[in-house]
Protein backbone atom coordinates (compact mmCIF):
# COMPACT_ATOMS: atom_id res chain seq x y z
CA UNK A 1 0.00 0.00 0.00
CA UNK A 2 1.18 3.35 -0.52
CA UNK A 3 2.37 5.37 2.63
CA UNK A 4 0.02 8.35 2.54
CA UNK A 5 -2.79 5.86 2.09
CA UNK A 6 -1.43 3.50 4.86
CA UNK A 7 -0.95 6.60 7.04
CA UNK A 8 -4.60 7.71 6.37
CA UNK A 9 -5.91 4.02 6.97
CA UNK A 10 -4.36 3.48 10.15
CA UNK A 11 -5.47 7.11 11.77
CA UNK A 12 -9.21 6.65 11.06
CA UNK A 13 -8.98 2.77 12.08
CA UNK A 14 -7.55 4.70 15.62
CA UNK A 15 -9.35 7.18 16.07
CA UNK A 16 -12.71 4.70 15.19
CA UNK A 17 -11.54 2.26 17.84
CA UNK A 18 -10.76 5.06 19.66
CA UNK A 19 -13.95 6.11 19.79
CA UNK A 20 -15.82 3.44 20.08
CA UNK A 21 -13.52 1.96 23.32
CA UNK A 22 -14.63 5.81 25.11
CA UNK A 23 -18.10 5.25 24.16
CA UNK A 24 -17.62 2.04 26.02
CA UNK A 25 -15.93 3.61 28.55
CA UNK A 26 -18.75 6.19 29.60
CA UNK A 27 -21.76 3.94 29.01
CA UNK A 28 -20.05 1.16 31.50
CA UNK A 29 -18.71 3.34 34.17
CA UNK A 30 -22.36 5.36 34.35
CA UNK A 31 -23.79 1.53 34.24
CA UNK A 32 -21.90 0.46 37.36
CA UNK A 33 -19.84 3.39 39.16
CA UNK A 34 -17.66 2.73 41.42
CA UNK A 35 -15.81 0.10 39.32
CA UNK A 36 -11.91 -0.59 40.00
CA UNK A 37 -9.79 0.47 36.71
CA UNK A 38 -9.00 -3.48 35.87
CA UNK A 39 -12.22 -4.03 36.95
CA UNK A 40 -13.70 -1.44 34.68
CA UNK A 41 -11.29 -2.49 31.76
CA UNK A 42 -12.21 -5.61 31.92
CA UNK A 43 -16.03 -5.26 31.74
CA UNK A 44 -15.48 -2.76 28.56
CA UNK A 45 -13.28 -5.31 27.18
CA UNK A 46 -15.46 -7.78 27.46
CA UNK A 47 -18.93 -6.47 26.07
CA UNK A 48 -16.69 -4.45 23.52
CA UNK A 49 -15.21 -7.46 21.91
CA UNK A 50 -17.90 -10.26 23.13
CA UNK A 51 -15.51 -11.74 24.91
CA UNK A 52 -15.14 -13.67 28.30
CA UNK A 53 -13.97 -12.71 31.47
CA UNK A 54 -10.64 -14.45 30.74
CA UNK A 55 -10.14 -13.15 26.93
CA UNK A 56 -10.98 -9.69 28.21
CA UNK A 57 -8.03 -9.79 31.06
CA UNK A 58 -5.83 -11.66 28.19
CA UNK A 59 -6.14 -8.19 26.32
CA UNK A 60 -5.27 -5.95 29.42
CA UNK A 61 -2.35 -8.57 30.58
CA UNK A 62 -1.10 -7.56 27.18
CA UNK A 63 -1.56 -4.33 27.55
CA UNK A 64 0.49 -4.18 30.87
CA UNK A 65 3.40 -6.29 29.68
CA UNK A 66 3.65 -3.69 26.71
CA UNK A 67 3.96 -0.39 28.92
CA UNK A 68 4.77 -1.66 31.80
CA UNK A 69 8.86 -1.84 31.27
CA UNK A 70 9.15 1.54 30.83
CA UNK A 71 6.82 3.41 33.07
CA UNK A 72 5.97 2.97 37.33
CA UNK A 73 2.46 4.15 36.56
CA UNK A 74 -0.92 2.13 36.49
CA UNK A 75 -2.15 1.30 33.11
CA UNK A 76 -4.55 3.81 31.61
CA UNK A 77 -7.19 3.59 29.66
CA UNK A 78 -5.53 5.11 26.50
CA UNK A 79 -2.50 2.40 27.11
CA UNK A 80 -5.07 -0.13 26.17
CA UNK A 81 -6.73 1.83 22.85
CA UNK A 82 -3.60 1.81 21.93
CA UNK A 83 -3.00 -1.94 22.06
CA UNK A 84 -6.66 -2.61 20.81
CA UNK A 85 -6.24 -0.47 17.60
CA UNK A 86 -2.85 -1.57 16.98
CA UNK A 87 -4.00 -4.97 16.72
CA UNK A 88 -6.91 -5.11 15.40
CA UNK A 89 -5.32 -3.39 12.38
CA UNK A 90 -2.43 -5.58 12.26
CA UNK A 91 -4.95 -8.67 12.37
CA UNK A 92 -7.19 -6.59 9.40
CA UNK A 93 -3.60 -5.97 7.42
CA UNK A 94 -2.23 -8.77 7.56
CA UNK A 95 0.55 -7.76 4.77
CA UNK A 96 0.68 -4.74 6.48
CA UNK A 97 4.16 -5.16 8.93
CA UNK A 98 4.38 -2.27 12.14
CA UNK A 99 2.71 1.04 12.25
CA UNK A 100 3.65 4.05 10.32
CA UNK A 101 1.78 6.22 12.13
CA UNK A 102 1.99 7.38 15.84
CA UNK A 103 -0.95 5.91 17.06
CA UNK A 104 -0.20 7.13 20.62
CA UNK A 105 -0.68 10.30 19.43
CA UNK A 106 -4.24 9.51 17.70
CA UNK A 107 -5.55 8.07 20.81
CA UNK A 108 -4.10 10.54 23.44
CA UNK A 109 -6.17 13.21 21.22
CA UNK A 110 -9.33 11.72 21.71
CA UNK A 111 -8.67 9.87 25.34
CA UNK A 112 -7.97 12.40 28.29
CA UNK A 113 -4.86 11.20 30.26
CA UNK A 114 -7.13 10.75 33.64
CA UNK A 115 -9.01 7.55 32.27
Amino acid sequence: MLRPLQLFFERRHARRVTRDLLAWYYKVQTERPGLSRTTLYTEILARRNRLDEPGARAILRRAEQTFDWHSDREIRFRDIALIVAFDEYQRSHATTTGSQTNLRRVVARLIPEAL
